[in-house]
Order: C-alpha cells, then sequence, then structure tokens
C-alpha cells in the first residue's frame, strides 16, 4: 500500500484511473468527477447519489416501544417476513429482506411503482407483504406504511452482517408458534 497521493496522511488503497496514482477512499469520493471518472468501479452510476432510503423519516425505537398500533403494524410486515423465510427452510440472506423493503420504500414512500424483475424469489416475496399491507393495514396512511418499512429497514441495517443476522433476530421476536398466518392468498 502506498500514502494517498492527493491528501499524503491517508493509505491509498483505490487506484484512481484518472491520475494513474493509488488514493483514499474519502479522497476518491470527494474528488469525484462523472467525466473523469467513467469506466472506474467505485464509481457510482446513479449520479454519486447516497443510499436514498437513509432519508426516509421512520419512527424512532422509543415511539415503537409506547405506541401497540405502530407495534401491530409493523407485525403484520415482520410476520410475512418470518413466513416467507420459514417457507425457504429458513436460509434466506438478510439482502433479499433489504432489497424487497426498498421497493417497497420505493412504492410508498417515492412513488415509483418498481416492478421487481426476473427474480421470482424477490416477486413472491414483494407481492406478499404487498397482499399483507392490502388486507391487513386498510386504514393506514401511506406516509404510516412508509415510515413503519423504514422502522424495518433500519432494523435490518442495524443487525446484518452481511448473512442472515437479521432473519435470526426477528425469528427469535416473533417466533415460529407465534408467527401469525395473515390471511391466505389463495
Amino acid at each position: 500500500m502506498s500514502i494517498c497521493a492527493i491528501c499524503n496522511t491517508r493509505k491509498g488503497k483505490r487506484k484512481c484511473i484518472d491520475s494513474d496514482t493509488f488514493v483514499c477512499s474519502q479522497c476518491c469520493g470527494s474528488t469525484r468527477n462523472a467525466e473523469k471518472c467513467t469506466g472506474c468501479e467505485f464509481n457510482n452510476p446513479t449520479g454519486f447519489e447516497k443510499n436514498p432510503y437513509i432519508s426516509v423519516p421512520g419512527f424512532s425505537i422509543k415511539q415503537m416501544a409506547d405506541n401497540i398500533s405502530l407495534q401491530n403494524f409493523s407485525e403484520v410486515i415482520e410476520n410475512v417476513i418470518c413466513k416467507f423465510d420459514y417457507e425457504h427452510n429458513m436460509q434466506l440472506k438478510d439482502d433479499i429482506a433489504l432489497h424487497v423493503l426498498e421497493l417497497l420504500l420505493d412504492k410508498f414512500y417515492f412513488k415509483k411503482e418498481i416492478i421487481p424483475g426476473e427474480n421470482e424469489l424477490l416477486n413472491e416475496f414483494y407481492n406478499m407483504i404487498i397482499w399483507a399491507i392490502s388486507k391487513n393495514l386498510q386504514g393506514v396512511s401511506q406516509n404510516d406504511i412508509a415510515k413503519i418499512l423504514k422502522t424495518i429497514y433500519a432494523s435490518v441495517k442495524r443487525h446484518t452482517l452481511g448473512k442472515r443476522e437479521y432473519f435470526d433476530f426477528i425469528l427469535k421476536f416473533i417466533g415460529i408458534d407465534g408467527m401469525r398466518i395473515i390471511g391466505n392468498k389463495n
């Protein structure tokens, strides 16, 4: 490893395609240029946006703890998450939960209708949650649903280490025996 060619203080771990030197991640992010960085593996093709889901408002842990209605609304979605994992032999990874929650936030907060695509597992997961919301959260505002989704999303981000830590956590909370089957879609 070499020293960052820009700041000369941190380790330069990223090979800069513009300067053909090594730079630190902080300098790479702060000096990035869309034209010069085209083709760089560290260049975010979405226009250097940060995760847009971070800006979505959610409920705090205290708000959730103090409001049984919010807990019940959240459990509708969390029960589906547990049920879906159980139906797939408890082998799902947290990234599918994050992805489906991002699609749901696109729908309920950003008001974009995004189709999950060719991934059948993701389609099934998304449709199960949409169905549960439509059947069990009638009368709950779109804004509150988005805030609940963000709260669950934040929980997944807090618990995951890249495997299935969130799924294991939520299964302990909901429990297999406590898992409610929320209606039957068929």
